[in-house]
């Protein structure tokens, strides 16, 4: 894993040791720093809106964390060069993902075909990955979660369109033949966990929207969706409820801010339903699509008591 993918953002080189936390911190920008070290391997911390998170220090295939003042206090004495690279979101949540993750897999995929045959293998097997892809016009890093590629967590760059948020059309982009890796997720690491709690609180809300949507109609519907976005902008979450879906692509870079973010969403979605229809059928609703999501999911939330029973009276 190119564990910086620098093509997936913006590189700012030249910066001074002292100066590297500073360029993400005061632009309140997520990214990466990265600190090439003398005796061997660099270390990197992950930024998201300008807060320092996780850090790690990575030789060969061995990453080890840091706190955050045990990476600040390597300095410009232990330090060959030190980078900064700017990125989207969801290039940084995909970061952490890859630090906390291992080379599994790998093959070279020479045409479309190919391709589709291991993502039916994929499905069929229901594989939970982080994937990347390179070829000479084209790099990418994108998530496998129950066997399908997570159009909210993929990231590519071709030398055609720049930096898309989405699968780009491989052949047009001259992207066969390509280079593939799969990497093993860790299910102990923050990186994984988040990733679940994430997907399992996307899924469960849409799931609950939906259902909400078959009892009340649309109108009722947007009505709510409305006032559940508008008590969301004032956090600065990038979280947006539209239609049946929920989609959030904002980068928590911690497990309890996540959870704060979401308990608030699932509070105020149920108590707007109770006033609608009523807290039986709205508990009710909650089990029943809490039930659906898959064990993984399940674990995760419950753990962070993000059960049904937390949000009825």
């Amino acid at each position: 894993m190119n564990y910086l993918f620098p093509e997936l953002g913006t590189l700012f080189s030249g910066v001074s040791v002292k100066d590297t936390d500073v360029v993400l911190r005061d632009a309140k920008l997520t990214g990466l720093v990265e600190k090439r070290l003398f005796a061997g391997g660099y270390a990197v911390m992950v930024f998201s809106s300008g807060i320092p998170g996780v850090a790690y220090h990575i030789e060969g295939e061995t990453v080890t964390p840091l706190t955050i003042s045990e990476f600040s206090a390597v300095g410009a004495e232990q330090t060959v060069e030190a980078r900064v690279i700017k990125l989207p979101d969801v290039a940084g949540r995909l970061s952490m993902l890859a630090l906390e993750s291992k080379p599994d897999e790998g093959m070279m995929i020479q045409n479309e075909n190919e391709w589709n045959i291991h993502i039916e293998s994929w499905r069929k097997n229901r594989r939970n990955a982080l994937l990347e892809v390179r070829s000479g016009e084209m790099y990418g890093v994108t998530l496998i979660w129950q066997g399908e590629l997570q159009a909210s967590d993929m990231i590519f760059t071709t030398s055609s369109e720049g930096i898309v948020l989405s699968l780009p059309d491989f052949a047009a982009t001259r992207g066969f033949p390509m280079d593939v890796m799969l990497y093993s997720l860790s299910d102990s690491s923050q990186a994984y966990q988040y990733a679940v709690l994430r997907h399992g609180v996307m899924e469960w809300m849409s799931m609950m929207l939906a259902r909400y949507k078959e009892l009340v109609g649309s109108k009722l519907l947007f009505t709510m969706e409305q006032e559940l976005n508008s008590q969301i902008h004032p956090w600065g979450w990038k979280i947006n409820l539209n239609g049946t879906r929920m989609s959030d692509a904002h980068f928590f870079l911690r497990m309890k801010e996540a959870e704060q973010a979401y308990r608030a969403l699932f509070m105020s979605m149920s108590m707007l339903m109770d006033i609608v229809i009523g807290s039986n059928l709205t508990l009710r609703l909650l089990n029943e699509t809490y039930a659906q999501l898959p064990p993984e999911e399940q674990a995760v939330l419950h753990a962070m008591r993000l059960i049904p029973v937390a949000f009825s009276e």
